[in-house]
C-alpha cells in the first residue's frame, strides 16, 4: 500500500480513491427502517429521496455510540455506520456490498467521466444511481470533494478499475481507511473512535447540529439538562511548534482548564473549560505554548475548484492562496 504522506497528497491534490473497510452498511426498506430506527436515533430522519443526513445515536447521557450517515433512494433506507457501538443490525446489514471512496479537489471530475457528466452537479448529501445496482452519495470526510459508491462484492474490483481508469490522467493513488481519518481529523470532522472516545456528550463535542432536540429518544433528555444548565467545556482545536501527544494536560497559568484528546504532531484536538474554548489563546502543554484555534487544520483546495469552470487539464488557471499555490 503507498505510504500514507503519498495518500494524503493525493487526496488533497489530485484524487484518492479506496475501499472503505471501515464502514457497515445497511439496506432496509424505507417505511420499516426508519420505524426501526427513529426511537433510537437522536437525529430527524425526515428525509427526501435520495437525500442522506449525518446522524447520531447516544446513550442515556448524552454521549454517541453510533455515528452514521442514512438516506433513503427509491423506497429503500441505507445507513453507513462508522466504528459502530450500538446495535443495529436490525436495518438490514449488507456484507455482500463494497463501499468505494473517490476523495480529492477532481473527484467530481472522475465521477463525471465514469458514470455521467451531469454527477458534478450532485449536492453535498445527495445520491444517485449510475445503475440499477449502484449508489454514489455524495459524503466525503475529507475536506475536499468526496463521494461513496456502494456496489455488489461480486462486481467492487471491476468497478474499482474502471473508476480507476477514469482518474487515470491525475495519477490516482489507493487510499486507506489510516489517509481518510488524518483528513478528517485535520478538517475537524467528527470521528467516533478517536474524540468520541473521550466521555463528552455531542454538545461538548460540538454535534449539536446534528440532533433534533424536539424528538424522543435516548439521550436528548441529558442534551436538553445539559443546555439549560449550561456548558462548562468544548473540544477544540489546538497547535503548537513542538508534538502534542494524547492525553496531556492543559494549563492556562497554575490552572488546569482541559486535556488533549486527539493529537497528530503539533496539531491536537482538546476538550477545554468554556471561558478558554475559543480561538487565539496561548497555554501550556506539558511545559510548551500551545495556541487555540478554528477549525479546519488546512486550507482546503476543493475550496477554489469550481467544477463549472475547471478541470484537472486547466489545473494551473486555478487561482489558489499562497500557501496552496
Amino acid at each position: 500500500m503507498t505510504a500514507l504522506q503519498d495518500q494524503l497528497d493525493a487526496i488533497r491534490h489530485r484524487v484518492g480513491i479506496g475501499v472503505r473497510e471501515g464502514l457497515a452498511l445497511g439496506r432496509t426498506d424505507a417505511t420499516s427502517g426508519r420505524a426501526a430506527l427513529a426511537p433510537r436515533s437522536a437525529t430527524n430522519l425526515d428525509l427526501r429521496e435520495a437525500q442522506f443526513r449525518q446522524g447520531l445515536v447516544l446513550d442515556d447521557g448524552g454521549r454517541p455510540t453510533v455515528d452514521l450517515l442514512v438516506g433513503t433512494f427509491r423506497g429503500t433506507m441505507w445507513t453507513l455506520l462508522d466504528d459502530p457501538r450500538g446495535d443495529l443490525a436490525d436495518l438490514g446489514t449488507l456484507e455482500d456490498h463494497v463501499v468505494i471512496g473517490i476523495d480529492g479537489p477532481f473527484a467530481w471530475e472522475v465521477l463525471g467521466a465514469w458514470a455521467s457528466p451531469s454527477a458534478i452537479g450532485l449536492p453535498y448529501l445527495g445520491a444517485f444511481a449510475p445503475r440499477d445496482d449502484e449508489l454514489v452519495i455524495r459524503a466525503g470526510r475529507t475536506g475536499e470533494y468526496g463521494y461513496l459508491v456502494i456496489v455488489p462484492a461480486d462486481r467492487a474490483e471491476e468497478t474499482l478499475a474502471a473508476v480507476w481508469a477514469a482518474a487515470a490522467p491525475m495519477d490516482p493513488v489507493r487510499t486507506t481507511d489510516e489517509a481518510v481519518a488524518r483528513c478528517a481529523f485535520e478538517n475537524f470532522v467528527f470521528e467516533l473512535g478517536r474524540e468520541g472516545a473521550h466521555g463528552l456528550d455531542a454538545l461538548e463535542l460540538q454535534l449539536t447540529w446534528r440532533l433534533d432536540l424536539h424528538a424522543d429518544a435516548p439521550g436528548l433528555d441529558a442534551i436538553r439538562a445539559h443546555r439549560e444548565a449550561g456548558l462548562r467545556r468544548r473540544l477544540t482545536a489546538m497547535e503548537a511548534e513542538e508534538p502534542l501527544v494524547e492525553g496531556a494536560e492543559v494549563r492556562a497559568g497554575d490552572r488546569s482548564i482541559g486535556r488533549v484528546l486527539a493529537a497528530v504532531g503539533g496539531r491536537a484536538l482538546a476538550v477545554l473549560d468554556l471561558p478558554w474554548a475559543q480561538s487565539g489563546m496561548t497555554f501550556e502543554v506539558d511545559g510548551r505554548p500551545a495556541t487555540t484555534r478554528s477549525a479546519p487544520f488546512v486550507t482546503n483546495r476543493s475550496l477554489f475548484v469550481n467544477p463549472q469552470r475547471h478541470s484537472w487539464a486547466t489545473r494551473d488557471e486555478i487561482e489558489l492562496p499562497p500557501d496552496l499555490a
